[in-house]
């Protein structure tokens, strides 16, 4: 699994953003509270194999990471991406 903090996901609208962050904590919140065979056949439909222990063990703290994630998770437009990167760039983007 990679660090929560290390997956940026992008959309076109701030609607379609805020549906993306509500769903995945939604699904991630859900994890917390499934039973051990709900929540296997859930991370096998995503993975396409049976997970292992650590898997499971990782699943159920997905949660709590992505809330402890520095900044929140990066779900934004992709006008918000690109105003951050010229922001953290502007020389190399040529804005005065």
């Amino acid at each position: 699994g990679t660090d929560p903090s290390k997956i940026l996901c992008l959309t076109y609208t701030r609607a379609a953003a805020a549906n993306m962050s509500n769903r995945v904590f939604s699904t991630l919140s859900e994890w917390t509270t499934l039973g051990d065979a709900d929540l296997a056949a859930k991370v096998e439909a995503l993975e396409g194999r049976r997970p292992d222990l650590e898997t499971m063990r990782r699943a159920r703290r997905l949660f709590a990471e992505a809330l402890e994630t520095p900044g929140g998770l990066k779900i934004q437009t992709i006008h918000a991406f690109c105003e951050s990167v010229l922001h953290q760039f502007p020389l190399e983007a040529n804005i005065p």
